[in-house]
């Protein structure tokens, strides 16, 4: 299983949250950080279905995120050329 952490994204001028990146932690041990499970995930063909299913569970969370503030999920070239991240 994953679960999404949001890292704040504030304006350098006054330091204002503008928004949240969403970012991707998986919860099996031993650790292995999220690049190598996204890694793994490409190599038997589930990397597009890992990066949707990831930006979907991101996207819900902005039903929660304060009027004005945003969030920015990341997806790999190949995933957004293919379409599979329709709004």
């Amino acid at each position: 299983g994953f679960r999404i952490a949001l890292q704040p994204i504030r304006t350098l001028a006054d330091l204002r949250l503008s928004g949240f990146e969403a970012l991707c932690r998986f919860a099996p041990t031993p650790y292995r950080p999220p690049n190598e499970w996204f890694a793994d995930a490409e190599k038997v063909g589930l990397g597009a279905g890992l990066e949707v299913a990831v930006a979907a569970r991101a996207l819900d969370t902005v039903e929660f995120l304060p009027d004005g503030v945003y969030v920015s999920v990341n997806a790999s070239p190949a995933t957004v050329a293919a379409g599979l991240l329709n709004p």
